[in-house]
């Protein structure tokens, strides 16, 4: 499995525009490429949130990306999206991963 983490600071009165935007970016991703998506907010920081997502594997998210790249629609998503980011924070941090996970019987198994 290929997994993408985004951490990014959310401006905390703008978390209602924030869902509206991912929820229409989830739709169009999904119409080019197979994944799931997990968002997890801070306790303490009420403006981070990381956003990690799941592939089956690389060349599925690149192919996919490739595709929701030459959708006019991203763009405007886009701007929304930079539209909701705290000020203070204005960073966006972008990891890639592959995911390792242990079986019923504590053995590795490499995604």
């Amino acid at each position: 499995m290929f997994v993408k983490m985004y951490q990014y600071y959310i401006h905390p009165e703008k978390t209602e525009q924030f869902w509206a935007v991912q929820k229409k970016a989830h739709s169009l991703y999904t119409k080019y490429v197979q994944y799931r998506v997990h968002f997890l907010h801070d306790e303490k920081n009420p403006s981070r949130w990381l956003e990690i997502q799941y592939y089956p594997n690389q060349e599925s998210y690149e192919k996919g990306q490739r595709l929701v790249n030459e959708d006019q629609e991203i763009k405007e998503l886009w701007k929304a999206f930079q539209s909701v980011l705290d000020p203070r924070y204005q960073i966006i941090q972008e990891e890639q991963f592959s995911s390792v996970e242990l079986d019923g019987n504590g053995e590795m198994e490499m995604g």
